[in-house]
C-alpha cells in the first residue's frame, strides 16, 4: 500500500512540473507582443473611383 502512495506522489509531481514548464512557456509567450503603432501618425487614405473602396497609401 505503502508502494503505490509513493508512486502516485511522484506521478503527481511529474505532472505538477510539466504542467508549471508549460505554463511559463505560455507566459513568456504572451509577453511577446507587436510594437503599437505611433497614436500621433494618420494613415492616409485613397478611395477606388470604381469599387469606393478605400485603400490605404504608402
Amino acid at each position: 500500500m505503502l508502494f503505490a502512495k509513493v508512486v502516485t506522489v511522484i506521478i503527481a509531481g511529474v505532472f505538477t512540473i510539466l504542467t508549471a514548464r508549460r505554463l511559463m512557456n505560455e507566459v513568456n509567450a504572451a509577453k511577446v507582443r507587436a510594437k503599437p503603432r505611433q497614436p500621433n501618425t494618420v494613415t492616409k487614405l485613397r478611395q477606388d473611383p470604381s469599387t469606393g473602396i478605400y485603400y490605404p497609401v504608402e
